[in-house]
């Protein structure tokens, strides 16, 4: 919708063995002027050694034109974690621009046992390398050994993507 705007980040932890179970942050967008025109603060967790979405939608700008967004963290408070990334990969990804934007994922849980409350998210990108959009979705169980298809679809977007990234990280218990 016009004058409706999603922040989305793309955030690597590479420590193996550090995580937080709870990060605070703040999501700020930006106009021309540089002037602040959307906030939100958000929690999250991050595991070791993962790549993970942070994605606010929903901003609201009405009139203004937002250039640029930031995400500021609070200080991270890192403690010792044995937790490993689920094994959960894209085996397929199916995008169609009609009648709108829709993206069908086919995932495979490498592992033997089941994976469950895993985060999924995707981000589609120009031939740029520009994110044009993002989503995420829960999953709630895969057996070990299995698959499961999703999708995910936007109001519109401006082009088709030329890349399509997959993600998937296990909320801590």
């Amino acid at each position: 919708a016009e004058g409706v705007y999603e922040v989305a980040a793309l955030v690597e932890n590479s420590h193996n063995f550090a995580g937080s179970s709870r990060v605070i942050y703040r999501a700020k967008i930006y106009d021309e002027a540089n002037i602040l025109i959307g906030l939100r603060q958000g929690e999250t967790f991050i595991n070791p050694n993962e790549k993970f979405l942070i994605l606010e939608p929903g901003f609201i700008t009405s009139q203004r034109n937002p250039v640029r967004a930031l995400i500021e963290f609070e200080p991270i408070s890192w403690s010792y974690s044995d937790a490993v990334p689920p094994k959960v990969v894209a085996v397929s990804r199916d995008f169609s621009m009609e009648p709108q934007p829709r993206l069908s994922v086919s995932l495979r849980n490498e592992d033997l046992f089941d994976a469950e409350d895993i985060q999924i998210s995707v981000v589609l990108a120009d031939e740029s390398g520009t994110a044009i959009g993002a989503s995420s979705a829960l999953v709630e169980r895969i057996e070990g050994n299995g698959q499961k298809t999703i999708s995910f679809s936007w109001p519109s977007l401006e082009s088709e993507p030329k890349t399509i990234e997959v993600f998937s990280r296990k909320f801590p218990r």
